[in-house]
């Protein structure tokens, strides 16, 4: 049996190292876009943060109908998957639901409020249904319909 150099045994510990940080690197991808994303990230400037904070939660409390609070990020990939399917379900929804999307870097306080701890979130807001329905990670739109229709029947 012929001795390996010290170039193929450098070879080999390089492949040893690089196999299993791929294999973290895809299963975390995987696992992010099924369950949703951390929110610990970066937050915005302070000032921003205020009166985006202010902003929204008086366009939800003030809301005539009931909300619908999408609680995103922009670096996250799941949530840009939900968003459009989200979107395209509350058309159907325009007159009865009211749709605020909040950024948890440009909203922090919104987001610490809601205890908020994975994103994408989807969080029902209703003067009349104090109970806090959500959901979290990525849903088909049968099932954000099926969750809406249920928000809609408990809290009326």
């Amino acid at each position: 049996m012929k001795p390996q150099s010290k170039k193929s045994k450098a070879n080999i510990s390089r492949k040893t190292i690089l196999l299993p940080a791929i294999c973290m690197i895809s299963l975390v991808t995987f696992l992010s876009a099924i369950t949703g994303c951390s929110t610990k990230a970066p937050t915005a400037p302070a000032a921003k943060s205020a009166a985006s904070n202010e902003d929204t939660a008086k366009e939800i409390y003030e809301s005539k109908l009931p909300v619908v609070i999408d609680f995103y990020a922009d670096w996250c990939h799941p949530c840009k998957i939900l968003a459009p399917r989200l979107e395209e379900v509350m058309t159907e929804y325009d007159s009865q639901l009211k749709l605020v999307k909040v950024n948890v870097d440009s909203a922090p306080t919104l987001a610490e409020k809601y205890k908020i701890e994975a994103i994408p979130r989807i969080q029902f807001y209703s003067e009349k249904c104090k109970e806090g329905k959500f959901f979290e990670g990525v849903r088909s739109k049968e099932e954000i319909k099926a969750f809406l229709d249920n928000c809609l029947k408990d809290c009326q």
